[in-house]
């Protein structure tokens, strides 16, 4: 989820927009696809709506929390010689969101064991998609680049338009017959160096610290025993069969040792 910001308050509507920055502001909750493309939104929230309150309202949230959303069915994972388990399709989110059986958030804390690390690292790195998708849209639709003074209605159809407006240029992007897009370059996203470090997008510098910004992170929250068991299940497959050489390197040393001589080990 990420605020579009506004400078002054709607009418009538008193501290309702008001939120922790202590600037007024409404809520944009997306989920996107591999390729940056929108494919669920939800806009106009207010500001100072708690992020749980907002996924609750919104049908999106509604659906995961029921069991209703149509999902693809549960895939067999082998993690290990002999170690087969079925997990159920996830959408990944940030520490904003709650701890569901379809829906995975890290592990709260700092002092966080070198499983729960990897984990970790491999949750950011899928969630860094949306992050991009949010990003080239505020970076190429400049009026996301500071506040926006407009009325609520106008508010809402300005990001509605340009959500719409972002995925067709993606679309074309991918279209294209070249290969190569003109909308969101490959260099204008995030990339990963060989060892697995972050190369910042061209769209992180064309972006203010105005505009559109990630919600406040809340403390971790109860979770069912089978949400942690499916987040614990994932946890084991990115240690073992579903590990990638270079989530290693995420360790201290002699941690990134002992983990890389016990890889294949059950």
């Amino acid at each position: 989820m990420f605020e579009t910001e506004f400078s002054q308050a709607f009418d009538n509507t008193g501290s309702q927009f008001f939120n922790y920055h202590g600037t007024f502001s409404t809520v944009l909750l997306a989920v996107c696809d591999a390729d940056y493309r929108f494919t669920y939104i939800y806009i106009g929230a207010a500001g100072r709506e708690t992020d749980s309150g907002i996924f609750q309202q919104c049908e999106f949230g509604q659906h995961i929390l029921n069991g209703m959303l149509p999902l693809p069915p549960p895939l067999l994972l082998r993690s290990a010689p002999g170690v087969e388990k079925r997990l159920p399709a996830v959408f990944v989110g940030d520490a904003a969101f709650p701890l569901l059986t379809n829906l995975m958030r890290p592990y709260g804390g700092v002092n966080l064991s070198p499983e729960q690390k990897i984990f970790k690292y491999r949750l950011s790195r899928a969630r860094r998609i949306i992050e991009n998708t949010f990003g080239i849209m505020a970076a190429r639709f400049q009026i996301f680049r500071g506040t926006i003074q407009c009325c609520l209605q106008t508010l809402d159809r300005i990001v509605m338009c340009c959500v719409v407006l972002h995925n067709w240029l993606r679309t074309r992007d991918i279209l294209n017959e070249d290969g190569h897009g003109h909308y969101a370059t490959p260099d204008f996203v995030d990339g990963e160096d060989r060892n697995g470090i972050m190369v910042p997008g061209q769209w992180r510098n064309e972006v203010g610290a105005a505009g559109m910004r990630g919600l406040q992170i809340v403390a971790v929250r109860n979770a069912t025993d089978q949400a942690k068991e499916v987040r614990s299940a994932f946890t084991y497959h990115f240690m073992k069969g579903g590990s990638i050489p270079f989530q290693w390197y995420k360790l201290p040393e002699f941690q990134r040792d002992y983990y890389m001589q016990r890889i294949h080990r059950p």
